[in-house]
Parts: C-alpha cells; structure tokens; sequence
C-alpha cells in the first residue's frame, strides 16, 4: 500500500543526492515516451527497437544533458559520481548500439574526413572505453544474456573499426541471390553483402544474411572486364542457436554469366561443436590475378542440423556477410 512515485524518490535522493531529480527526470522520460508511443518491450529488445520512441535522437539528446548535470552536481563526492556514471552505462550501451546498426547514415558509426575518406566518428571509441571501462570495475561479467564481457564486446568493436568501410571492388555492388535470404534477419536484404559494413560477432541478427535449410549462391556482375586477385566472405557460426559454417565455400568466374569456371574453393577447418559464437572469413589469394566479368560465391554446407547437435535433423542455418573482392 505504500506510494511507489514516494518511494522511488526517497531512493533516489538517498543513493544519488542532488544528482537524484535529473536521474528522476530520466526515468520518466522514457517511460512516458514508450508509453505514448504504445510499443512494446521484448526480452531480446534492442537499442534499435526504441529508436523511433523513447530513444530517438531528441530524447537521447536530452538525457545526456540531464545526466551531464548530474554529474556536475555531484563532481566533489567520488562515492555519489561514481553512481551516477554507473547509471549511465546503459544510456552509453544504446548510443554504440544506434551508431553502429545507422553505420553511415546520420547519427551512424562512421563519418567522411575532410578527403571525403569514411572514418570512425571519434566519439565512438572514447564513448566505448568508458562504457567497457565502468563495467569491468562495476563488476559487469556479460553484455549478452549468454556471453561476451566487456573487454570482448570492446574487442569486437575494434575489429568493426578496422575492417569497416574499407573499399574495395565489390563495395556497394549488386548482388543476385539464387535464392532469397531469410527475411527474419536483416530482412532478406542482399545488399548487406556489399554495404562496406561486417557483421557483428555479437549481434547476428542484423547485418548477417541467413539461409535456413539451403546453401548460398550468389553472383556480382561489373560493367567490364575487371581484374582481381582476392576474395574473401565471412561466415558466423552459433552452433547454440542452429548456425553453422559451411564445409566448403567456392567461387567461380565467368564472361557471360551462364557458364562458370571455378576460381578456388576453400574447406572448413573449424569445429563446429565449439561453444560460443565465432566468425571464419573464406578466403582465396589468387596465385595470378585475373580478369572476369560475373563471379559466383557457392556453399557446400550440413542443410541439417548434425546427430550430436540438440536440433539433429532440423534445419540449419548459415550466414554471411560482406563479400569482398579486391
């Protein structure tokens, strides 16, 4: 029978001081906006799920000013500071999580230099040192319900930044599919395959195209004869949740697009009863370069799940993400 809006400002007060009415002011917001907005929250919700409601850019805006005043009103005790900065972490986690699924768009991960060159916004990192920095000393063990610490969700970051939007010949290329990608993830949309950005290790579900129960073929075509010397496609596997590499990867070149020469295929070394969620880049260095007009990516994969596996003959899935030709 007590009053929770009492309560919850006697706690608030009492844990985080003068910081306590900004924290209070947080908290509203944003059940208000959902609220309003009549959405939803799922147990597997992200960041992203928000970003038309109570994440949307204004909002975001106006928590990190509520917050920065916290923080200012409470700078002379490092107990309460240190509060006030851990209930931050959240709001920090959402940020690197909008930026890196916008990518290049407004708001996104990365930005042209003054060459007109794409580049990590510098906020980005320094937002993410702190985020993983915080945690470990707050005792944080996992970002993901089954995996990943601090230190791997940073490390995973890291490889995005150095891999990320690199160019190369396919980059922004179409791609045709012999058969759809699933539409549960990253809607089917083959164009994920050449957009400069990899998938990440820790998020599957977006940026990854998935095939369930069948293999992956599928073609770039140039306007002209084009020489390269290297392919390469990345490939997940999470063999908790049914996703494994394929056995072989095979690329193929042709000059009208009907009749396919094989290039090179390159075999699974991998494990693929290995716990966790792990990314194997297929890749070939061509002896000789060369030059085609169509190439073809071919998987050879386990379309069911193995006898040992849990899922043992129910379908499989592969993904993939970024085919990169240079």
């Amino acid at each position: 029978y007590a009053d929770v809006q009492e309560l919850m400002d006697e706690f608030l007060t009492a844990y985080y001081g003068k910081a306590g009415k900004y924290i209070r002011k947080y908290i509203d917001k944003m059940h208000d906006e959902l609220e309003a907005s009549g959405s939803g929250l799922g147990i597997f919700g992200h960041p992203c799920d928000a970003q038309n409601t109570y994440l949307n850019p204004e909002l975001m805006e106006q928590y990190d000013i509520w917050f920065d005043k916290a923080e200012k009103v409470v700078k002379k005790d490092s107990v309460i500071l240190k509060r006030v900065k851990i209930a931050r972490l959240p709001l920090l986690y959402a940020k690197i999580e909008l930026a890196t699924r916008l990518g290049t768009a407004e708001g996104g991960m990365y930005i042209r230099d003054d060459k007109g060159q794409w580049i990590v916004n510098p906020d980005i990192p320094n937002m993410a040192e702190s985020l993983v920095g915080l945690a470990n000393v707050q005792g944080v063990t996992r970002f993901k319900e089954w995996h990943t610490t601090p230190d791997e969700y940073l490390s995973s970051l890291k490889k995005s930044w150095s891999t990320d939007m690199q160019d190369h010949l396919a980059l922004d290329k179409k791609i045709i599919l012999t058969s759809p990608a699933s539409k549960k993830y990253a809607g089917g949309n083959e164009s994920l395959l050449t957009d400069g950005l990899r998938g990440p290790l820790l998020t599957w579900t977006y940026n990854w195209l998935g095939f369930e129960g069948f293999e992956c073929e599928a073609v770039i075509s140039f306007d002209e004869m084009t020489e390269i010397e290297y392919l390469s496609s990345s490939w997940l596997q999470d063999q908790r949740s049914w996703i494994f590499l394929p056995d072989k990867v095979s690329y193929y070149s042709s000059e009208n697009g009907l009749d396919w020469t094989l290039i090179s295929e390159i075999e699974n070394t991998a494990d693929q009863q290995k716990g966790g969620v792990h990314v194997l880049d297929f890749s070939a260095v061509l002896e000789e370069s060369m030059k085609i007009k169509h190439l073809k990516l071919l998987t050879q994969s386990n379309i069911t799940c193995p006898n040992w596996h849990p899922g043992a003959g129910g379908p499989a899935w592969i993904f993939i993400d970024e085919w990169i030709i240079r």
